[in-house]
């Protein structure tokens, strides 16, 4: 039995099944394409590279959610107190750990802008308690993923082109398959702006 048929509640004669969604910042054109230039650079590498439109910047780590449509609400709620913002990344790694991570990923140090907005994410009354306490927030986005049993030294190089104003956050559903995770987008708030 798997954890969506272990966390089935009945409400009003339905079965409501639980998703698993998280929260976080799309990757605009501009990211996309400095992904695809470093792709284009290393595709001899033996990974699996994310997709274009599933490249995105992870602010609340994915959890059970019963109801989508109250987290949307919030999320409006909180974009619309937040103005666009530029971010940036300084260098594309191995992570999570150097040297022998199982991702390559583009690291940088978020602005305070998205620290404070991330904070506010996980303190709202839909989140709060949903999540593991977290340790400080690493800013990155996953480029890729090495295929198992590959052993591959992953020098550091500086993440030139990867820079980006932010206009949007966005609650995705996440799905298990075979050949990596799959994202449905349920909710995308502008910055400044209601829930679209």
């Amino acid at each position: 039995m798997s954890n969506y048929d272990q966390n089935a509640e009945i409400a009003n004669g339905k079965k409501i099944v639980p998703q698993r969604v998280f929260i976080a910042l799309p990757a605009g054109a501009a990211m996309q394409r400095a992904a695809a230039f470093f792709h284009r650079r290393n595709r001899a590498l033996p990974v699996r590279w994310t997709l274009p439109e599933n490249l995105h910047i992870t602010l609340v780590p994915p959890w059970l959610c019963d109801d989508c449509c109250v987290v949307s609400r919030y999320l409006g709620m909180a974009c619309r107190e937040v103005q666009p913002f530029e971010i940036s990344f300084s260098m594309v790694s191995q992570g999570p750990s150097s040297g022998n991570g199982r991702l390559i990923w583009v690291t940088g140090r978020a602005p305070s802008v998205l620290e404070q907005f991330r904070q506010r994410l996980l303190d709202l009354p839909c989140i709060v308690g949903q999540q593991e306490e977290q340790g400080r927030f690493l800013m990155h986005m996953t480029l890729a993923r090495f295929r198992k049993g590959s052993v591959v030294k992953f020098s550091e190089e500086p993440a030139v082109q990867f820079r980006e104003i932010c206009r949007s956050a966005v609650l995705y559903a996440s799905f298990r398959h075979p050949s990596g995770a799959r994202y449905t987008e349920l909710c995308r708030a502008s910055f400044g702006q209601d829930c679209l």
